[in-house]
């Protein structure tokens, strides 16, 4: 399965504006194939304060390569990952649960409505900004797709194995079972790319609530087996509210089809504001 940590993995770094003097970051890619990829995504979601910004673009020419470079806003304190390694506990809790799992639902509708599957959610490419709000960020494993055709449809296997879905994982899983026959077979490597963003974050916000993932195991494949089976048990603490429960369960079917959809997750009662 296809991850980020590949060795064409972009450099990020933190610079300054020579301009104004406020703090940016700067993401520079080999690959200028996946530097378009993530510059497309960040135009289609410009102006979505539930997405990083993307403030400007330009190519450095190194001694022997080419780097080619988007400038980010700097948010200020870190990732999602960072907040909850910061807490004794590791996991939100009342107000603080409920506006951020509001925010990522809202963020991740804008996102789909204007035709971009993440491909890689998790709370390590979340940012978190001093006023308060979220931001997706990453996009490099992401997909354009046509919002105007009515069609999800992505044949991207890629993702972080805790937070990928089921339907991913079996494909994967089946992919490598054919490589190894002598007459390959050409299966059916398309899912709904957007069911499956909403898996994943049915996964992260599993873990802001309970500082555990959902599918935790001590082996990879004990892993890939509990997200096949796509039995939830949550934990007696903290204890999660019935709503709450609901919502990640809505989120975590185990079947695409039956998965709610961003809209019907933002008129879910544990989202009430």
């Amino acid at each position: 399965m296809q991850t980020p940590l590949q060795s064409n993995k972009p450099n990020v770094r933190k610079a300054w504006d020579r301009y104004n003097g406020q703090s940016v970051i700067v993401k520079s890619f080999l690959d200028p194939n996946q530097a378009q990829l993530e510059f497309t995504a960040l135009s289609r979601l410009a102006e979505l304060r539930s997405v990083v910004q993307m403030l400007d673009t330009y190519s450095e020419e190194c001694i022997s390569r080419t780097e080619w470079c988007i400038v980010l806003e700097h948010a200020d304190r870190g990732t999602l990952l960072d907040l909850l390694e910061s807490l004794t506990n590791r996991y939100l809790v009342g107000q603080t649960l409920q506006n951020f799992a509001h925010q990522l639902v809202l963020g991740l509708f804008e996102m789909h409505t204007r035709g971009v599957v993440h491909g890689d959610i998790k709370p390590s490419n979340i940012l978190c900004r001093s006023d308060g709000t979220l931001a997706y960020c990453d996009f490099g494993l992401s997909t354009i797709i046509d919002a105007n055709l009515n069609s999800n449809l992505v044949n991207k296997c890629s993702g972080t194995p805790a937070f990928v879905a089921p339907e991913i994982l079996t494909i994967v899983l089946k992919s490598e079972a054919e490589a190894k026959l002598p007459v390959k077979p050409r299966s059916e490597r398309k899912y709904d790319g957007c069911a499956a963003d909403i898996w994943s974050l049915g996964v992260t916000l599993f873990v802001l609530a309970t500082g555990k993932l959902p599918f935790d195991d001590n082996t990879e494949m004990g892993m890939y087996e509990k997200i096949l089976s796509g039995k939830i048990i949550f934990p007696s603490k903290p204890k999660l509210s019935r709503d709450f429960q609901s919502l990640l369960r809505s989120m975590l079917q185990r079947n695409p089809n039956q998965r709610a959809s961003t809209a019907e997750l933002l008129l879910h009662p544990a989202l009430a504001c």
